[in-house]
């Protein structure tokens, strides 16, 4: 009988921990350690929920709008039904056997025997809820508890491929699946799973009978769609409008956009929304200030040193949105990259994370990585200060969230240029930069403010100067010229010099 039999779940993951151990022999499926153990994996869900037939009587099965069939599909949850995934062919149809049944995917009967031939399973799936339950739900379709009441159950939680991280996490005291921790990750992944199949099922079902044509409905999918049509319709019905703004330049180069006007002034040629939309309106406002027919004062001036803490490192989220404003890339190229980077490359740290701080017991690795690094980033990595520990360090806020994973970061694990496709050298290249700049000094400004009051007019100037751009020199970013949502330089300005 194997001692242990670890449970990954992708293949990708099984290779890198098998290497790691050192490869006696590879069978499909599963590897063959030097040292006795098996290493195997799953390729996603191998088990899936039945289809609705299977919880219907006879004379309601294939009926999609009998409005009888609904509530069979309100599924009590000791009735659950699961199968086997069918397996499919290179066009994605389900292939079938000589008797017309589904063929299940092979990979489920391989891994069911080795978990029932183990004396200690080793559950190294995915850190998410969603990897824990796909993990469980293997080691209970083999007859055995995951929480380890039946034979040892163990629960490794791997972050990175990278020898080094893989040492950390297989190093460290062995914790049980059976910790609480684990087992309500398992029951948040196994009830989303229930949501979804009832959710989709019933509710597609019931919308498809009242609308009298099939209906999608989603627990996900129906709210984002409603989302996007809201969105969709808002942009159809936008009306553009042409406003127009004074802006007053003065000698110290500061320019003051007008604001508004003040109670008891004429609104005429001004919207609801406090916009001149005439532009005469605007050229007079300028010529009766030039003429000295109002006074103009100043009424406020200050100046105020602030400094601004680097970003944190990404998520997930985080990271398509940066890379994706930066690069012009979709979401979906930036986690394409970011997948080859973390499976193939072993260069970053687990990318499905919501998390955007990382444990104080991972700075000391900050020395070899910035040192592994510093090639790719053109010298940037020389002025970092590996004493210094940004916000980012911080175990509570992990804890607090309810975290298992931390940031995305680069492992230190280099890989050759030339062995990047182009989306995942420009993806690597803003994960590097996020942590490096960690270790470099906030950015510092002046934030300078100016109002000014022409009549019933008023003038503000909202900008900053830079005393010191800090982290912005490894993000490789501009600090922003003014603090104001909109550029005047993007309005329909009516300048004057005063």
């Amino acid at each position: 009988m194997v001692t242990r039999t670890w449970l990954t779940e992708k293949p990708s993951v099984a290779k890198a921990l098998a290497e790691y151990f050192g490869v006696d022999k590879r069978f499909p499926g599963y590897y063959l350690l030097k040292n006795g153990d098996i290493v195997t994996h799953a390729i996603g869900h191998l088990v899936e929920q039945a289809e609705p037939d299977a919880y219907l009587p006879e004379a309601l099965k294939g009926k999609f709008f009998a409005k009888e069939a609904i509530p069979y599909l309100m599924v009590e949850d000791s009735k659950w039904i699961k199968r086997p995934k069918s397996e499919r062919d290179e066009k994605g149809r389900i292939k079938l056997s000589r008797s017309g049944d589904p063929v299940p995917m092979p990979q489920l009967a391989i891994v069911t025997k080795l978990l029932k031939d183990a004396k200690i399973i080793v559950n190294a799936g995915d850190i998410d809820r969603e990897g824990q339950y796909l993990a469980d739900e293997l080691i209970e379709w083999a007859g055995i508890n995951p929480d380890g009441s039946q034979k040892p159950v163990e629960r490794v939680l791997i972050t990175s491929l990278d020898d080094k991280s893989l040492r950390r996490v297989i190093d460290a005291p062995r914790r049980s699946n059976g910790e609480s921790e684990f087992v309500q990750g398992r029951f948040a992944g196994e009830c989303r799973a229930k949501a979804d199949w009832m959710i989709g099922m019933a509710g597609s079902r019931s919308y498809s009978i009242s609308a009298k044509t099939v209906v999608p409905v989603g627990r996900v999918r129906t709210p984002v769609t409603r989302l996007v049509v809201k969105r969709t319709l808002d942009i159809q019905k936008f009306v553009k409008q042409d406003y127009y703004v004074p802006v007053i330049t003065l000698e110290s180069g500061h320019e003051l956009a007008w604001q508004s006007r003040k109670e008891g002034g004429s609104m005429l040629g001004i919207d609801a929304h406090g916009r001149i939309i005439d532009k005469q309106v605007a050229e007079a406002i300028l010529k009766n200030i030039l003429a000295a027919h109002v006074a103009t004062t100043i009424t406020r001036a200050t100046i105020e040193e602030k400094k601004q803490p680097p970003p944190l490192p990404f998520s997930g989220s985080a990271l398509g949105s940066a890379v994706g404003k930066k690069h012009g890339m979709t979401a979906k190229q930036v986690a394409k990259a970011a997948q080859g980077l973390y499976e193939k490359h072993k260069a970053i740290s687990y990318i499905g994370t919501d998390a955007r701080h990382v444990p104080e017991s991972q700075h000391a690795d900050s020395t070899d990585i910035l040192k592994n690094i510093a090639p790719i980033l053109a010298g940037l990595t020389a002025k970092a200060d590996l004493s210094q520990v940004s916000g980012c360090w911080n175990a509570q806020k992990l804890i607090d969230q309810g975290s298992a994973h931390h940031a995305i970061i680069p492992t230190g694990n280099v890989p050759p240029k030339s062995a990047l496709t182009g989306d995942e050298a420009k993806v690597y290249d803003s994960i590097c930069r996020r942590y490096l700049s960690q270790f470099y000094p906030d950015y510092r400004y002046n934030s300078i403010q100016i109002e000014a009051e022409a009549g019933l007019d008023i003038f503000k100037s909202n900008t900053t100067e830079t005393i010191d751009p800090g982290w912005h020199v490894s993000e490789g970013s501009k600090p922003e010229s003014t603090d104001e949502g909109e550029s005047i330089e993007k309005r329909n300005v009516v300048r004057m010099k005063q």
